[in-house]
């Protein structure tokens, strides 16, 4: 089966027509506008379509009927969605496994799959019959960033309007800390057909130059200020760069208290004595960021600090939120220019006397632009105007998602979401004579010895999630625990497992496949929640053959 059909030369044209202009023909027809033959001529469409779609006649769509009905396809993608706003986005593979999963569960059995497991085909045309999916690149966020939740947020917007209230949206200013790196990142280029690992020389390093970037809710930006990572400052590093940008270094290259005290009181606070009423400045709270002389400061001027709520900086910070991301992008552009100069070429890496030209040229091309997207980052932000339905909108949305998962969609985000908890464990200090060397017990035997005791080889193929016996969870009926090995039933078939995660429903076990003779552990791990219903009895440790191969002694007596 091919995995793009294309159109057969001379074959005859196919609906070379949208669905809107179909209906407009129709309703002309219908209306006696137009008759058949005018509508055929103005609108381009068959005249014998037309009567087939006045009569109702053949309204079934073109071609092979699909798989699933088109309410069991509305109710994945409504899947695909929800699993999206919880943070756990699926790919084209997981998809595959869960529609196996819904087939397998439904005792369904599609013969254009193998083995119920559909192919790229059908994922991408799947994809393709529904234009609200799309595939793109996903970013990674901390569990604790994804813990943020409504109460948090909307307690944060209530007391900002206290403290916005009266204040001039000029005098509401965003502050925070990024940095430019060395790697103008990769490039799509031109290459032979077939080339599979194509190259492109262009030095790169791991050198990264701080900015503090800060903007008021109208859309104007402060000078930039520069901390480079070095023992002192030298004269040609502060040349040619923005107008009013200042410069410094530290030896870890970011910024210190010292660092930020030097950027409020030589930037910021020379900005805000120009202007008049009470000002509100919005940062993270880091603890590095505010120090006794700043705080005095603040009150001789009415400047008033305001910190955004922990973890929330990605929903939050309107710099984060909507200047930080086109930056770098334009950055990356300038600097892949820079690396094809003749300075560029001959230093391995960006040299700093370089940069604040790089970084001038970096705002001029952001300039058409900045005020409006400085503006929009404090609406998306709720900031001003200060409401947080903007916030309330970006987070998943509960109601809707508790009544639409269905049971394989459910599995796939135990296994995602399922934690093994583990004991904690003191250290130990071994004392090792001057002069020798010490070899832990497990390391000083070899794979292919026959005297090693089957369970110590399965526990040291699972050693992270060990635990001893007293502290492993256990089932509410006491029968099945942590690192138990288990026969379980799945499609009618036997297989040995170990347990490595119980719940109140049931348990993820993870498990060994049968070879002609023996068992042995997949290499991609085969982990799958399992119900209590399928859990068939407990067994011993599957006893050790020969190097990744065991006998699994009761499932053999079981299946016999």
């Amino acid at each position: 089966m091919p995995n793009k059909y294309k159109r057969t030369v001379g074959s005859r044209p196919y609906k070379n027509y949208t669905e809107h202009t179909l209906q407009r023909c129709l309703l002309a027809v219908k209306t006696k506008q137009m008759t058949q033959r005018e509508a055929e001529k103005a609108f381009k469409i068959p005249r014998r379509t037309i009567i087939n779609k006045i009569k109702a006649h053949h309204v079934q769509a073109v071609g092979r009927p699909t798989v699933f009905t088109e309410q069991e396809e509305n109710n994945f993608v409504g899947n695909i969605h929800v699993m999206s706003e919880y943070g756990f986005p699926i790919d084209k593979t997981d998809l595959k496994f869960i529609i196996k999963s819904y087939l397998d569960r439904n005792g369904r059995h599609v013969k254009f799959f193998k083995n119920n497991l559909p192919g790229r085909t059908w994922t991408d045309n799947f994809i393709e019959r529904h234009k609200t999916l799309s595939v793109r690149l996903a970013s990674n966020i901390k569990r604790s960033r994804a813990s943020v939740n409504a109460e948090t947020l909307t307690e944060y917007i209530n007391n900002l309007k206290i403290t916005l209230s009266d204040v001039d949206p000029q005098n509401i200013y965003n502050y925070d800390e990024t940095n430019l790196t060395d790697n103008p990142g990769q490039k799509k280029v031109l290459v032979k057909r077939g080339s599979k690992y194509p190259e492109r020389i262009c030095n790169t390093s791991k050198v990264s130059i701080s900015l503090m970037i800060c903007g008021n809710a109208v859309g104007d930006i402060l000078p930039p200020y520069v901390v480079y990572k070095a023992k002192g400052l030298w004269e040609n590093w502060t040349e040619h760069g923005p107008k009013g940008c200042r410069y410094n270094a530290t030896t870890s290259g970011w910024f210190d208290a010292n660092i930020f005290t030097d950027w409020f009181n030589n930037t910021l606070l020379r900005h805000l004595k120009k202007k008049t009423g009470k000002k509100v400045v919005i940062g993270d709270n880091l603890s590095s960021h505010l120090t006794p002389e700043v705080i005095e400061k603040c009150k001789e001027n009415d400047i008033y600090f305001v910190c955004l709520p922990p973890n929330s900086t990605h929903l939050t910070q309107p710099l984060d939120v909507a200047l930080f991301h086109p930056m770098k992008m334009a950055w990356r552009k300038i600097l892949g220019e820079w690396k094809g100069t003749t300075n560029g070429l001959k230093n391995p890496i960006l040299q700093k006397q370089s940069f604040p030209g790089l970084l001038k040229k970096l705002l001029d091309v952001l300039e058409p632009t900045l005020k409006t997207t400085l503006q929009n980052g404090f609406r998306k932000c709720g900031i001003f105007p200060c409401g947080v339905e903007e916030l309330l909108n970006r987070l998943p949305n509960v109601l809707n998602a508790s009544s639409s998962v269905d049971e394989s969609f459910i599995e796939h985000l135990k296994v995602k979401r399922a934690e093994t908890t583990q004991p904690t464990t003191k250290r130990k200090k071994i004392k090792v004579p001057a002069g020798t060397s010490y070899a832990h017990v497990d390391d000083e035997s070899s794979d292919i010895d026959a005297n090693i005791s089957a369970e110590a080889i399965l526990i040291n193929t699972n050693s992270e999630s060990v635990c001893d016996v007293d502290d492993c969870p256990v089932t509410s009926d006491g029968k099945y625990a942590v690192n138990n090995f288990v026969i379980v039933n799945y499609l009618n078939n036997m297989y040995p497992g170990i347990i490595t995660s119980v719940d109140v429903d049931g348990a993820i076990v993870k498990s060994m496949e049968k070879t002609k003779a023996f068992y042995k552990w997949p290499i991609k791990e085969d982990t799958m929640f399992y119900k209590w219903s399928d859990i068939l009895m407990k067994i011993k440790p599957p006893v050790f053959v020969r190097r990744g191969y065991f006998k699994v002694v009761e499932l053999d007596e079981y299946t016999t």
